[in-house]
């Protein structure tokens, strides 16, 4: 009687699952030193069913995800498309447009799963991530576990300046580009390095099979760690 009950149980927990439904979450990410304030927007045959947005601007690295407001079920439709919209601190442009997503092989994702780098096991795709960057680029990505799977790139539209009527406006975003807080910022030594590269965002950099190492010409008496940082031109996180 007892294992029928517990076979019953598990069989319950197995149906609260709808058919071609999971369990994820929208999410945003912009370049690091080239931040984004972004709305996104993820529908299924016409319908809201996930969304998230930051009313600040941030940067938190290409690919990474950074927090914010999000809505939607808990097991949700794979979405077939997405509207996005964000303010780019880098250009002062408004961007904003729609795409059609690949839905078919972002299902065949979910239900495949995805093999975590350490431990070998099957882990689910939790999040569907929109990376907005300078020039109206926008990459989409399904990030589970240790994985960062590109799904697709697309560009949406330049709305123009953002506020470029409001005098007041432009004329308070000119002190602040102009005080020395900002000359001497993170930001702007690495714009001034690298610009603003639009290219990068839209084709992708060319990837290399590297690794970083450290030594030192003084004598160790204990093991320890060393944490290197660095950003590649796109903004994103080099460890």
């Amino acid at each position: 009687m007892k294992k029928c009950y517990l076979l019953l149980l598990f069989i319950s927990l197995l149906s609260c699952q709808p058919k071609d439904k999971f369990s994820w979450n929208a999410g945003w990410s912009a370049p690091k030193y080239y931040g984004a304030s972004p709305f996104v927007e993820f529908f299924y045959k016409g319908e809201s069913i996930a969304g998230t947005s930051a009313n600040i601007g941030s940067d938190p690295g290409w690919g990474i995800t950074s927090g914010g407001y999000t809505g939607g079920d808990i097991y949700k439709d794979v979405p077939d498309s997405i509207y996005v919209k964000w303010l780019c601190s880098a250009d002062g442009y408004y961007y904003e447009g729609g795409y059609k997503l690949p839905r078919e092989k972002m299902l065949n994702l979910f239900k495949e799963k995805t093999t975590h780098l350490y431990t070998g096991a099957k882990t689910d795709y939790s999040l569907i991530v929109a990376g907005m960057a300078p020039g109206g680029n926008v990459t989409i990505w399904m990030q589970g576990g240790t994985t960062n799977k590109e799904i697709i790139k697309f560009k949406v539209a330049n709305k123009g300046v953002w506020m470029e009527n409001d005098k007041e406006y432009q004329e308070r975003d000119k002190k602040i580009a102009s005080s020395k807080d900002f000359i001497n910022s993170e930001a702007n030594i690495f714009r001034n390095l690298h610009g603003i590269p639009y290219s990068v965002w839209e084709k992708g950099e060319k990837e290399y099979n590297y690794d970083i190492g450290f030594s030192s010409t003084k004598e160790l008496d204990s093991l320890f760690n060393i944490a290197i940082t660095g950003f590649s031109k796109d903004g994103s996180y080099v460890y």
